[in-house]
């Protein structure tokens, strides 16, 4: 405590201010209170208020860094005159201390609260905000004030409401904080946001004395993790819808899928697919969702007429936000019908303009991402390679069906043709008509033409027999080539027989027509086969195979026999089915060994001593007789079986070759190669196995093959002779003069001898032009160091003009004929002892 007089100078201190302050009596007493306590001007001006007759309360004197509090009171005389004051201090530094500490972290949460990026609101136990901080406007949109009440549940979404109910009364029963919850919240501006929800009861509180809820957007977090998902599913079903294309699904239905995929994870409303047609100019629908314009209708590809148009024009994405807004193309029936108000239109890539158009639309506004176009050109893309790698199929079929070379329909697209009735091509010929009639035409020698000529003429030629036949016109409905040289002739209501003889002669005189062939004229022949369906068919005929197997029947027949034209019979079909049992005899009786070897012996025109043998082969049938080569050989070919007979032959032959050299004959055997085999990549293996099991040098044996078998394949015949010639195996060019060889190959291949054909040979005791056509033969072959053989020597007379001639060796009948083995071998014992005797026959 303290008193002053009117002066202002101390007159009292009490022992507690001396001591708090740590002052002497002495130091205060007498002085003024300005003078003690510093800040003179300000107690000055207290201490003149005092005077003046003011009381203090709660006034702030400063000292020496603290904060001092002072209440005084004036004291009046009698006269009510103030002499004096009286006063307490007190030191509250401490206390304000305190007190700043406690506003300055109340304005610090304040501010927390006020700038918070979650939503902080209060609710009462009744569920009703009473506070909620500024971020409730920022994330929600609501600015709450005193006196509004609203009760937090009804801004929850009514799925997510009674899950919210539940988490508040658990609050509210719970001290505390409770784990987080997560639902949708109402936005002032109606839409949906997703929250996070952390409640904690500080109802106990009498500074809250609520349930304080934080509630943080998670709405961005939420659309990013749903992006992703649906990115991830989109990713998937392209992936799978371009599976299912690599599985081959019919392009129609990967078009429906598509839609399907497109309407399902873009949530659009509409979806379509539109097929470009006649070069772009046309778009029809293929397939659609939430349409109701019909599929296959045509849509005009005008690029200001629609925005499929304009994205199939422009080769781009076409994205328009408001149908109702947009002035670069109208809008076309197909979305005004649809209601659709935003639309994506996205042309499928093709190899140089799109093929087609995928189309997606929402029945309201809507903003299309960049992910959701991403989608839809992926889409597109998979189309896109399932109609390329349709078109290709398409192309690979259309090739597969047709002859690469004349471009008609080939075996494949007629046997299509029985499997599926209603046709695979457009000029396919119609199923079960009545009076179908169907022409084979094989055209005659084609393959000398081929050898002599060149493949490149034979090619032109083949083109010109197929164009020579499409002009035919009626009755002819279509022409196809069935392999090589041969074509069919499919015509309905020909007339009978006599209007399918007229039409064969038609064809025949069509393809005979001359040829100019590089300055040549060729004359083309050929052999006509003709099978009808006729009226005694029950339900208009049989199928096309079966007429094409009858019409082959017949060219067959009429090929063997020369005779132009031959329709097809009952007795073909005996025929045909008794050659096909033949082929299957055949092949029993070389694996059983059934068939027989006969020998016709060769003489040096010299000495006429035997110089060598030539094997035949004779098949002793059952019940069909003794059946010469040219029976079977043709079969054989035919089956595959020529070289299997082959070897055969081969065998036998150095095996009695072996037997002729044991009883001191050093005699050759000559063995025929068929014109298959002569270009069979295992000849050389069969060869050389039969000699190296015959234990025989390779000169032992000689094999005979013809000038048309070399000139099928000259190059690869050179090659096959000379590996076997270069192993020491003997060549000798059988039936010389009858075929087309060339001069230059003839000059190549690796030939020891040639035989002149009987066919020149037997007439020489009566055509002196025959005679001279000879000696050039043996001219030439001894020009290029060949030994001439002829065959057919018949009579003494042809074989004293052989010998004339300068034929080195001798071959016929006047010789010998044919003979089994055990003959062969009686035969040359007589012959050899003979001429040792004679020297000459």
């Amino acid at each position: 405590m303290f008193a002053c007089d009117a002066a202002g100078a101390i007159t009292f201190v009490d022992g507690g201010l001396l001591a708090h302050f740590g002052l002497e009596r002495k130091e205060l007493l007498g002085r003024g209170f300005a003078e003690v306590f510093g800040d003179y001007a300000a107690v000055g001006e207290l201490a003149r208020r005092l005077i003046e007759g003011e009381p203090l309360r709660r006034a702030q004197v400063p000292f020496e860094g603290r904060r001092l509090e002072a209440w005084a009171q004036p004291l009046r005389g009698g006269d009510g005159v103030v002499s004096g004051f009286a006063g307490i201090v007190l030191d509250v530094s401490a206390r304000v201390a305190a007190e700043t500490a406690v506003l300055d972290a109340a304005r610090r949460q304040g501010a927390l609260v006020e700038h918070a990026s979650d939503v902080i609101i209060v609710l009462a136990p009744d569920g009703t905000v009473q506070y909620a901080n500024p971020a409730c406007e920022r994330v929600l949109g609501y600015t709450w004030r005193a006196g509004h009440v609203v009760h937090m549940l009804s801004l929850v979404h009514p799925q997510d409401r009674e899950m919210c109910r539940a988490n508040i009364l658990l609050v509210l029963n719970e001290r505390g904080a409770q784990p987080p919850a997560n639902f949708r919240m109402a936005h002032a501006d109606g839409s949906w946001r997703h929250v996070q929800l952390i409640a904690n009861n500080l109802s106990e509180d009498p500074a809250v004395a609520g349930v304080v809820v934080t509630l943080r957007d998670m709405t961005a977090e939420r659309d990013t993790e749903a992006r992703l998902l649906a990115n991830a599913s989109r990713q998937a079903a392209v992936a799978e819808l371009g599976r299912w294309a690599l599985a081959r699904l019919d392009y129609s239905n990967l078009m429906e899928d598509a839609v399907n995929v497109l309407a399902d994870h873009l949530g659009a409303d509409i979806v379509h697919v539109l097929e470009s047609y006649a070069d772009a100019s046309l778009l029809s629908l293929s397939a659609s969702r939430g349409h109701v314009i019909a599929e296959g209708e045509i849509v005009s590809s005008d690029p200001t007429s629609s925005p499929a148009s304009f994205a199939l024009v422009t080769q781009d994405t076409i994205v328009s936000e408001d149908l109702d807004n947009e002035d670069r193309f109208d809008v076309p029936e197909l979305w005004t019908r649809a209601a659709a108000v935003s639309i994506v239109e996205c042309p499928i890539p093709g190899e140089d303009m799109p093929v087609g158009v995928v189309g997606v639309g929402s029945r309201e506004k809507r903003s299309w991402a960049d992910e959701d176009l991403s989608f839809v050109r992926a889409v597109a893309n998979v189309l896109a390679a399932a109609a390329e790698r349709t078109r290709a199929e398409r192309a690979m079929r259309e090739q597969a069906l047709r002859d690469p070379l004349t471009g008609l329909p080939n075996r494949l697209l007629l046997a299509e043709h029985d499997a599926s009735p209603g046709g695979v091509a457009p000029d396919s010929p119609p199923l079960g008509a009545e009076d179908r009639t169907v022409l084979v035409l094989d055209v005659d020698r084609f393959k000398e033409i081929n050898d002599t000529l060149g493949h490149a003429t034979g090619d032109f030629v083949l083109v010109e027999v197929a164009n020579r036949l499409r002009r035919l016109g009626e009755p002819v409905e279509l022409v196809a080539r069935l392999g090589s040289d041969e074509f069919a002739v499919f015509a309905r209501n020909v007339g009978g027989d006599e209007g399918d003889e007229a039409l064969a002669r038609r064809i025949l005189t069509a393809i005979g027509e001359p040829l100019d062939v590089g300055g040549v004229s060729l004359r083309l022949r050929g052999s006509v086969g003709v099978a009808s369906s006729g009226s005694d068919h029950e339900g208009g005929g049989p199928e096309i195979s079966r007429l094409l197997h009858r019409a082959e029947a017949a060219v067959y027949q009429a090929k063997t026999e020369h005779a132009g034209v031959r329709r097809y019979t009952d007795d073909l079909e005996r025929s045909s089915l008794s050659r096909l049992a033949l082929a299957s005899e055949l092949s029993e009786a070389i694996d059983k060994g059934q068939l027989r070897l006969d020998f016709q012996p060769k003489v040096a025109a010299t000495d006429e001593q035997v110089s060598g043998v030539e094997a035949l082969v004779r098949w002793p049938h059952p019940t069909r007789g003794l059946l010469a080569p040219d029976v079977f050989i043709p079969l054989a070919e035919q089956t595959g079986l020529i070289l299997e007979l082959t070897n055969w032959v081969l065998a036998r032959a150095l095996a009695e070759c072996a037997s002729w050299q044991r009883s001191g004959w050093t005699l050759p055997v000559a063995v025929n190669l068929s014109a298959s085999t002569v270009h069979d990549p295992l000849l050389l293996d069969t060869v050389m196995s039969a000699i190296a099991r015959s234990g025989l040098p390779a000169g032992s044996v000689e094999l005979e093959i013809t000038e048309s078998a070399v000139m099928r394949d000259p190059e690869g015949a050179l090659r096959t002779l000379t590996e076997l010639t270069g192993r020491g195996v003997r060549f000798a060019l059988d039936d010389f003069g009858t075929g087309y060889s060339s001069l230059a190959y003839l000059q190549r291949l690796p030939v020891d001898s040639v035989k002149i054909d009987k066919s020149f040979v037997m007439p020489l005791g009566e055509d002196e032009v025959t005679q001279e056509i000879v000696r050039a033969v043996v001219d030439l072959g001894h020009t290029l160091h060949l030994s001439v053989i002829a065959e057919g020597v018949e009579s003494a007379e042809v074989m004293t003009i052989c010998k004339s001639l300068g034929c080195d060796e001798l071959q016929g009948f006047h010789l010998a004929r044919p003979m089994e083995a055990n003959a062969i071998r009686s035969w040359i014992s007589s012959w050899m002892a003979n001429h040792q005797e004679t020297g000459h026959r």
